[in-house]
């Protein structure tokens, strides 16, 4: 599943890809969004093991799951929201100061002062760079 992809990817996880897991039957557009989620993890380095994690809280915490992340030094700050439900949903994530935020994989930019509303697919994911 991609968004277990996701997970593993942008909480810190060592995440290695082989030769071998090119072999594997997915279709081209999930091969494409995992590759996505990789390529990501080594252009952002606050999506790497070195990262610290913050959880977020949001409008419903047992269906969403969002979090930032920011390297060591603190120079670089990444919102990642995660929805675990079979259905599309919008959901609201609250920010403790005002951010513009970058989807990176959308390109789509937004200023968010304390309250961020966005929709996710079923077992979705956005990923944006904070900017303060």
């Amino acid at each position: 599943m991609l968004l277990d992809a996701v997970v593993r990817a942008t909480v810190g996880e060592l995440f290695v890809g082989h030769e071998h897991m090119l072999e594997l039957s997915w279709s081209p557009e999930f091969a494409s969004r995992l590759k996505a989620i990789i390529q990501a993890r080594s252009e952002y380095p606050a999506l790497g093991a070195l990262g610290s994690r913050k959880k977020l809280p949001t409008y419903n915490d047992n269906l969403y799951y969002a979090y930032l992340r920011s390297t060591p030094s603190g120079d670089q700050e990444m919102l990642i929201v995660l929805n675990f439900q079979s259905e599309h949903r919008v959901t609201q994530v609250y920010l403790d100061r005002p951010a513009e935020l970058t989807d990176i994989f959308g390109g789509s930019k937004e200023t968010v002062t304390s309250k961020l509303q966005l929709a996710l697919p079923p077992f979705g994911y956005r990923i944006f760079e904070v900017k303060r």
